[in-house]
């Protein structure tokens, strides 16, 4: 995911803005969101590797 984080840039290596919502009562849900996150993301790393733009050459 590393390789995903780097297109983003600085501010898509920290998840705390995107479980910002849920607070201190989501806090059992984090872990969970945290899975999810890193499989969701890792596959589209997979499927960024290699290439340098989502869809076509420019």
């Amino acid at each position: 995911m590393a390789a995903l984080f780097g297109r983003l840039g600085d501010a898509a290596a920290d998840d705390e803005p995107l479980r910002l919502g849920l607070k201190e009562a989501g806090a059992p849900l984090h872990p969970r969101i945290d899975s999810e996150m890193a499989n969701h993301l890792g596959y589209v790393d997979g499927a960024l590797k290699g290439r340098e733009f989502l869809s076509g050459r420019r």
